[in-house]
């Protein structure tokens, strides 16, 4: 399987709706890609589901997708970036733990790291 590091808005999108975020999520469950999750990623993941559950008036079950993630993720201990890669550097986090974990690629749909050079 292709380790990848799903921005959390990409996740969260493709827990709650059917578009191109679920299909990353499926190929996830399916073993064709292996997140990579840091500690920091993992509770934006949470905090983000919880939010948009929230808001929206969801009665998912968080407790499930959570838990695959806990345990069926690459977990990474983030490497230290030289200077800040991207335009928000609240999104250096998936950089920091797609290199720490060999990832090939980065699946976003954010701007910010979609205009990201190799």
């Amino acid at each position: 399987a292709t380790r990848a590091a799903p921005p959390a808005g990409m996740r969260v999108a493709g827990v709650f709706w059917g578009s191109e975020p679920h299909r990353v999520v499926r190929a996830w469950l399916r073993g064709l890609i292996v997140p990579v999750v840091s500690e920091e990623i993992f509770e934006e993941y949470e905090r983000v589901l919880i939010r948009t559950r929230e808001r929206q008036g969801f009665t998912t079950d968080l407790s499930a997708w959570l838990e695959t993630l806990r345990n069926h993720a690459l977990w990474v201990e983030p490497v230290t970036l030289n200077e800040p890669v991207c335009r928000d550097v609240s999104d250096d986090k998936f950089i920091s733990a797609a290199l720490a974990g060999g990832a090939r690629t980065v699946i976003a749909r954010d701007p910010d790291l979609t205009t990201l050079e190799k």
